[in-house]
């Protein structure tokens, strides 16, 4: 398997999930570090969190169609670079990277038009028996916002922000049909996502590396 792509609420810990799965996968793993015009924030790192350009050389970028996939909030451009994934394929490893559910989608067509093998996981905060319920989405919400309760004890949080939340997660929940594979992140089994995932990854890499 060449890329893997992860998605899913913010709020379910993927970031952790991604951590853990190149930690886990004994450096067969490599995160691609996309592209933005957003300012850096703080604790952030220019070639780690993300690769931060100015919006004029991110729109160069466009006009030279260097992206497999980008997104235009009213923040800044978010985008992953098609070359950074061939090196790291190239390099003898797996590509991973967080995308939302709409990016992964987009990047997953331009992947397989090029012959290029992708698996995409959805991170829920539930089983895929009771997303499928029919109230499995506000079952999930509920169990998004224990966990934003949960995560920030001690502290007053701003309703206007969980609802903001909320909606996003909604969204992004309800697109989860769109990928071939749910993993529940699940809070009893902190590693359990991470490790199948890996698992997988590990088996599938027993397959050849290929580009074209």
């Amino acid at each position: 398997m060449n890329v893997v792509i992860i998605s899913g609420p913010n709020t379910v810990g993927k970031g952790t999930v991604l951590d853990q799965i190149i930690k886990k996968s004994d450096s067969k793993v490599t995160k691609v570090i996309r592209y933005t015009s957003r300012s850096i924030g703080k604790n952030e790192i220019n070639g780690v969190t993300y690769n931060f350009v100015s919006q004029i050389e991110f729109e160069e970028m466009l006009v030279r169609q260097e992206f497999g996939e980008f997104t235009n909030f009213k923040h800044g451009y978010y985008g992953t670079r098609l070359i950074d994934i061939i090196e790291i394929i190239r390099d003898g490893k797996t590509a991973i990277l967080d995308l939302d559910v709409l990016s992964g989608v987009k990047l997953n067509a331009l992947l397989s038009e090029l012959g290029i093998s992708s698996r995409r996981y959805f991170i829920s905060p539930v089983s895929n028996e009771i997303l499928l319920k029919d109230d499995g989405i506000e079952l999930a919400l509920e169990e998004i916002r224990r966990r934003i309760l949960s995560r920030n004890r001690g502290f007053d949080v701003d309703e206007s922000v969980i609802e903001h939340r909320l909606n996003v997660a909604s969204e992004q929940l309800r697109e989860h049909i769109s990928y071939e594979h749910l993993v529940e992140n699940s809070i009893e089994n902190p590693a359990g996502a991470a490790d199948s995932i890996v698992a997988e990854i590990l088996n599938l890499n027993t397959e050849l590396h290929h580009i074209y």
